[in-house]
């Protein structure tokens, strides 16, 4: 239960994949969110061993967070990130 809410916390409500008793004969998988999967091991104790498959971000989140980045900086970390990529100081 602790690390379902800590991934709610850090990552936010992605969807998710419980997988349980995996290469056993009572092998399980469900697909839920992360909200979901708390509310339900919240009224069911989790039991077995489980593996968690995670949503990862979009492209669109992967976007969005570059946008936003480039926007905080000043012309002097620009500079300094194209310097960084093996830009030329010097105008060709």
């Amino acid at each position: 239960m602790r690390t379902l809410k800590e991934l709610l916390e850090t990552l936010g409500d992605r969807r998710m994949t419980v997988l349980r008793e995996l290469t056993k004969k009572h092998e399980t998988a469900f697909t839920t969110t992360l909200s979901e999967a708390v509310a339900y091991y919240e009224a069911e104790a989790p039991r077995g061993e489980c593996v968690l498959v995670l949503e990862g971000r979009s492209r669109q989140q992967m976007k969005e967070e570059s946008q936003a980045a480039w926007k905080e900086m000043d012309i002097e970390e620009h500079m300094q990130k194209y310097l960084d990529q093996g830009m030329d100081k010097k105008k060709r």
